[in-house]
């Protein structure tokens, strides 16, 4: 006969609870949700067992990602289903991943003659074989790891023992387990625990562990904690002696702004970096960091192995985090978009053969020699540069190489540059457009200005000057720096020359990069004869600054014109004097040389050099015996 259990604690709608375990489609089908359980546990959802237990191979084959064998095996005993467990052989400390397990079945039904005797307590025959098993292949495939804890949990009552036999001992039991199965919609029989666990496929351990922490039928969560290693200490004399020692290079582009500082480009990469720390460890006898506590100390000494990039716009990058309102960054984003109007309407002048149209930029600082060779790491080496003018209308590009003894970074070495390029390649009437960034020391000031001014009137031809947007500054130019550093890559530089040659090996259509390396006589003084002593718009606080101008133009006449405004006219720019001794311009003025002969590197900077003579080339060694240097 069926017995409906009244049981205060077990007081729980089933139906509801089983509805919850499995989210029906329309179609009736059931769909698997899931969910994490208490220990950090998750069941993907449909995974079958033919497809995860994958025998080693000899030949490699590619990597599938979340297809490991230690997690595919760890969903496969969640699913009840044959997988590879753990074994440790006795007195060894080590676990081996390939013991086999066999799949959970639904063991035989209960046969004790108490239970078949017992009226009201037991109830293990009313239950027949094919309800048994559709009990089982319910709670084994319809539900995840977690909803079956619960099921169990709302199934087994746990009652304080009635009679303590050992008096004042404690007890291994403090509780007693009635066990319970759902038969149906609304009826519940007690059973034994051998029906129990031989129903659902469970082992004895694991249901009371389980059920133990079940206060009115709820399971709570179980806070396991794991054993978390002690914070590794940053402070290491050794490995912070290893960092300080290592040459670093500024950002040509955010050197006064950035504080990060990038180490040479014999690193590529963190491991790189690692390895030769550990070289450096085993030939002084010190006990090596991991990976990660040299990485926790180069961010606090703000050292990345990484070459640096363009800086970001400092805009968007504060509208990301909420710091500028939305009114600043739409007129952010105005400019640009009206900056990149302005460059393509000019680009398609340029494919039309009406104007010249140029973009030039500095290319990220290269040192020499650039080997890979451990010699090198502590050794302070010869810099040297890129200066790239490419023509959009003809995709001719010049790169312009010096290194240090040549020339330095000032504003009169790029006017040479760009003047030199103009009186070269342009002569030819159009008009000229340059674009770039607004990099002041570079692109926008008076020496340029003056030079460009004078290059109008002496070849009558009409120059301009448009600066995009900072942090949206993309070039044609950006791509010949790209080619450049992919044709580097992993190659050997023992001499600037050596630039040059890997320069014209970048591109082969529509040509070759024409590619000089420029000495020291190329360079001309262009802050003397100045025409305009200042380029700023205004005079007064508030005022437009030099930084406020957008667009340049320089005149056969003369005179110089700006904007604030791609949107607005040309203004004639204000020509003022800043001293009342300063001599009238002369018109046929010839500018003397930057330079009287080769700059000189320091003292140290030539011992570092002589000593790295020893990894390269004999032939290489004239070049530096000969660099000058102070004494």
């Amino acid at each position: 006969d069926e017995m409906n259990i009244d049981v205060t604690s077990v007081e729980l709608e089933f139906e509801e609870a089983e509805r919850s375990y499995c989210n029906d489609k329309d179609d009736g089908s059931k769909v698997e949700v899931g969910v994490q359980d208490q220990d950090g546990e998750i069941l993907p959802e449909n995974i079958e067992s033919q497809d995860l237990l994958v025998s080693h191979k000899a030949e490699r084959t590619k990597r599938v990602f979340g297809s490991n064998k230690k997690k595919l095996n760890r969903e496969l005993r969640m699913k009840g289903q044959s997988y590879l467990g753990y074994r440790r052989p006795p007195n060894q400390c080590l676990t081996y991943h390939d013991s086999q397990r066999l799949a959970r079945v639904m063991g035989p039904p209960c046969n004790s003659a108490f239970c078949k005797s017992s009226n009201n307590k037991r109830k293990c025959g009313n239950i027949p074989h094919h309800l048994r098993e559709e009990i089982f292949t319910n709670f084994w495939d319809n539900l995840n790891w977690a909803q079956r804890k619960i099921y169990v949990c709302n199934l087994v009552v746990r009652t304080a023992t009635k009679s303590k036999k050992n008096g004042e001992i404690p007890s291994r039991r403090a509780a007693t387990l009635k066990y319970f199965i759902k038969v149906g919609e609304n009826v519940i029989y007690p059973v034994c625990k051998t029906m129990f666990l031989s129903t659902f496929g469970l082992r004895e351990w694991q249901v009371s562990n389980w059920v133990k922490n079940v206060k009115h039928g709820i399971k709570e969560q179980h806070l396991r904690t794991r054993l978390l290693p002690d914070r590794v200490s940053c402070k290491d004399t050794f490995m912070r002696s290893f960092l300080e020692k290592l040459n670093k290079l500024p950002s040509h582009y955010c050197r006064k702004n950035s504080d990060l500082l990038y180490l040479e480009q014999t690193f590529v990469t963190k491991k790189d970096l690692y390895n030769t720390y550990l070289v450096k460890c085993k030939e002084s006898g010190e006990s090596p960091k991991s990976q990660n506590t040299l990485t926790k100390l180069m961010k606090k000494m703000n050292i990345s192995p990484y070459k640096p990039k363009k800086d970001q716009c400092n805009v968007c990058c504060g509208h990301e985090e909420n710091n500028i309102t939305e009114e600043e960054w739409h007129k952010h984003q105005e400019e640009k978009e009206r900056a990149r109007e302005e460059k393509n309407k000019d680009k398609s002048m340029a494919l039309n053969g009406e104007k010249h149209v140029l973009t030039m930029d500095l290319q990220a600082l290269k040192t020499c020699p650039s080997i890979f060779a451990s010699a090198l790491y502590y050794k302070t080496k010869l810099t040297v540069h890129n200066f790239t003018v490419f023509n959009i209308g003809t995709k001719h590009c010049k790169c312009y190489w010096f290194d240090e003894t040549s020339s330095d970074l000032q504003a009169s070495t790029f006017a040479s540059i760009i003047v030199h390029y103009i009186e070269q390649y342009l002569c030819d009437g159009k008009s000229i457009v340059i674009f770039s960034d607004g990099c002041t020391y570079q692109n926008r000031n008076c020496v340029l200005s003056n030079a460009l001014l004078n290059l109008a009137k002496e070849k009558k031809m009409l120059i301009e000057q448009k600066f995009l947007t900072k942090g949206h500054t993309q070039m044609e130019c950006d791509s010949v720096h790209a080619n450049i550093e992919k044709k580097l890559r992993n190659q050997k530089i023992f001499l600037p020359s050596d630039y040059v040659r890997k320069t014209e090996e970048a591109r082969q259509h529509p040509q070759p990069y024409e590619t000089t390396l420029l000495d020291h006589e190329f360079f001309y003084n262009y802050n003397v004869n100045l025409v305009y002593s200042s380029i700023r718009p205004g005079r007064k606080p508030g005022d437009p600054n030099v930084t406020d101008i957008r667009a340049l133009k320089y005149t056969p006449e003369g005179v110089i014109y700006y904007k604030t405004d791609f949107n607005e006219p040309y203004l004639e720019l204000p020509k003022r004097r800043t001293s009342k001794n300063q001599p009238e311009q002369n018109e046929n003025f010839e500018f003397p040389r930057l330079y009287q002969g080769r700059l000189k590197i320091k003292k140290n900077k030539f011992d570092h050099l002589q000593q790295i003579k020893s990894v390269l080339p004999k032939d290489c060694w004239d070049f530096f015996d000969n660099i000058p240097h102070l004494p």
